[in-house]
Formats: C-alpha cells, sequence, structure tokens
C-alpha cells in the first residue's frame, strides 16, 4: 500500500497549511508534488506526514521568499503605515499586495512611500556601485537583474537605474531605448522622470540622430515620439520635430503634452517676451513636480536673455537643488548659474557654485569648464 494511502488527505492539508503558514507558500506547492512524490517514490508505511512534506521540500526545491513590506502614507495625516505580504504588480497606478491570508489588497501609487523586498543580488551590488558614483560599474549590474529578475516590478525597477546610469555616462541612446522599455511594460510608469530629454541647444552626435529619427517614427508610443523630437530640434530635421510636438501637445498623457510644450519654449528663447515667460512659469506649475527640472532650465535661458541675471540665477538653482539626481543637467544649470551671477556682479557667490560643480560633479562634461573659470578668477 502506497504511503499516501497511509497519511490522510486531512494530514497533507494539515502539513500544507503549516508550510503556507512558516513558508508564505501556497497549498497547491507543497499538496501537489507530496502526492506526486507518494504516487512515484515513497512506499513506507511507517513515515509520518511531517516527514513527507519534509522530503519533498527537499527534492521539489520551491522559491521561498521572505515577505515583502510596502511602506504607506496615511491618508489622514497620520504616520505611515506598513503593509506586509507579496507585491504582485507595482506600477504607475497602483501596487497590488496578496496578503498571508490570501487577500490582495490595492494600493495606489501616490500613497506607497517605499517598498522592502528581497532584491537580486545583482541589483543590491549595482546599488552599492551606483551608491558610490561608479556608474560603469553598476550599469552592467542593473541591467544583470533585469536579466534575472524573476518580477516584473523589480525587473523595471533595475531597468530605471540602468536610464539613470546610461544617462549619466552620456550613453543617451541606450538610455532611451531602456526607457522607452519600460513604457510600454508600464505606460503610467512611476519611473517617467528618467526619460532623457535634451533640454539646451547641441546638435547630437550621428548614432544619436539615427536614433532619435527611429524614435520619431514610433507612432505606437507617444513617448518615444518625444524623445525623438527632443533631441532633432538642433538638426536638420527641427521642422519635421517641430511639427510633432505640436501634435503631442494635445496627447492624451499629460505628461507628454506638457512636456511637448516646453521642448517648444526652448526654440522661442531669443525672443519670448516677459508675458510669455510668465505663462510658462504657469505651465510649469501645472507639471508634475518629478518632470519640471529641464523646464525649469528653459526658464532661466529666457531670463538671461531678457538681461534678468539674477532671476535666471534663481531659475538655474532650482535644478541643483529640487532635482540632484539629474546629474548632468544639474551641473549645466550650476555652471549657468554662476555666469548669470558674474554678470550681475557677484563673482563670489560664482565662485563658490564653479568650486561645487568641481567637488560634486568632477566626471560631468561642466566640470572642465568650472575649473578653467576658477583658475581664472586666481590668476
Amino acid at each position: 500500500m502506497l504511503v499516501c494511502e497511509q497519511i490522510t488527505r486531512q494530514d497533507l492539508n494539515t502539513v500544507s497549511k503549516l508550510c503556507f503558514r512558516r513558508l508564505k507558500l501556497p497549498v497547491g506547492a507543497i499538496f501537489a508534488p507530496a502526492r506526486q512524490a507518494c504516487d512515484s517514490t515513497l512506499r513506507v508505511l511507517r513515515y509520518p506526514a511531517a516527514i513527507v512534506a519534509l522530503l519533498v521540500l527537499a527534492t521539489h526545491p520551491v522559491n521561498i521568499r521572505a515577505e515583502d513590506v510596502v511602506v504607506v502614507r496615511s491618508t489622514s495625516g497620520g504616520p505611515p503605515a506598513r503593509a506586509t505580504g507579496e507585491i504582485l504588480e507595482y506600477t504607475g497606478k497602483q501596487l497590488r499586495l496578496r496578503r498571508s491570508g490570501g487577500t490582495i489588497s490595492t494600493i495606489p501609487t501616490s500613497r506607497v512611500i517605499e517598498v522592502l523586498t528581497e532584491w537580486p543580488s545583482a541589483q543590491v551590488e549595482a546599488d552599492r556601485l551606483f551608491a558610490a558614483g561608479q556608474y560603469a560599474e553598476a550599469l552592467p549590474q542593473y541591467l544583470e537583474a533585469v536579466k534575472v529578475g524573476d518580477r516584473t516590478w523589480v525587473r523595471r525597477k533595475a531597468m530605471a537605474q540602468a536610464v539613470w546610469c546610461s544617462r549619466y555616462l552620456i550613453e543617451i541612446a541606450r538610455a532611451g531605448d531602456l526607457f522607452l522599455l519600460i513604457v510600454r511594460s508600464d505606460p503610467a510608469t512611476q519611473y517617467f522622470d528618467a526619460i532623457p530629454l535634451s533640454w539646451r541647444p547641441h546638435e547630437p552626435h550621428s548614432q544619436l540622430e539615427r536614433r532619435a529619427l527611429i524614435w520619431l517614427e514610433d507612432r505606437s508610443l507617444s513617448s518615444a515620439r518625444l524623445l525623438g523630437a527632443s533631441w532633432l530640434l538642433s538638426t536638420n530635421h527641427r521642422g519635421q520635430a517641430m511639427k510633432t510636438l505640436r501634435e503631442l501637445q494635445q496627447n492624451a498623457d499629460f505628461r507628454v503634452s506638457l512636456l511637448a510644450a516646453a521642448q517648444i519654449w526652448r526654440t522661442e528663447v531669443a525672443t519670448a517676451a516677459q508675458s510669455d515667460v510668465d505663462r510658462w512659469g504657469q505651465m510649469v506649475e501645472k507639471q508634475p513636480e518629478a518632470l519640471r527640472a529641464g523646464s525649469y532650465m528653459v526658464l532661466g535661458r529666457t531670463r538671461s536673455h531678457q538681461g534678468a541675471h539674477q532671476e535666471a540665477a534663481i531659475e538655474f538653482m532650482r535644478v541643483p537643488i529640487l532635482y540632484p539626481r539629474h546629474r548632468t543637467l544639474a551641473a549645466e544649470c550650476l555652471l549657468a548659474a554662476g555666469r548669470e551671477l558674474e554678470l550681475a556682479g557677484e563673482s563670489g557667490l560664482a565662485g563658490h557654485l564653479y568650486r561645487e560643480i568641481i567637488d560634486d560633479y568632477s566626471n560631468s562634461p561642466s566640470a572642465a569648464e568650472a575649473a578653467g573659470k576658477v583658475r581664472d578668477s586666481s590668476d
């Protein structure tokens, strides 16, 4: 007689429920392998149910993960709450959490403060390197985390970090492609601030220009067209880029429409009237806070053209103060703010900003010019 005929269904259910409570495994993950093991290999009558379960776990390894923890903002102004369970999905709209009892809770992403989970080892190492400013070393680790991750939302987070690394390394074509993969997976993504748009007038290199043309022609994704138009404004494709941006101003995704409008401002910096700047400032306030960095740079450039140097410096300084994660843009804005302060007769304050670039943004393209400014002031 087979052992599973001696061990009652109630015994197996008891063991399965124990494993569910202690190991957070679904009942089926234990019961089905146990039946299979009993039918095929175990024929010893005296084995108790607990030993059967242990043998099953030993011969049928299951990926056991500690519970995820979600820190949630209170709706009544109270202290944050902590919810535990298994995160099934985490998008720009909501987080779905399966509790220990099997019930599924839905939490708006706007209320999620932090997520604590067992990250892939590659991502843990990547985070360490990223925190140390070793972006070239962190990038392949994040890409490895994307490859080995077993949950989609975890892979998207690793990919977003890979976008930031690529941006810091001035690998815009790679950054753009990775960003668009995130948007295709989650159109409402909470990582939209990683979009690598251009905010200053400079012509992209040939490889990036070719990639931008591909993005521009992608009718399936408005974010791709926005990205392409952004990098083509300073090329021979300016007319096509402007046409696309005007179309995108009517896009249903308000993030795309507002950023498309801000990109058009780039072409009006030298001709904008004070009323235009006031209107733009009001439109910036309508943008999600996380997406305002580039718009502040455009406002700073416009005020500079109008000769309002102190006001321009203030607009530029918003970026390194409020958006330090945009490292390349932050360094450029510090440099621009320094120039405006010099024009306003504040050379001492300008020198402090140049030294900040040298100290905190030494790997940025702006660092060499800042170093030259400091040398010139000491001669």
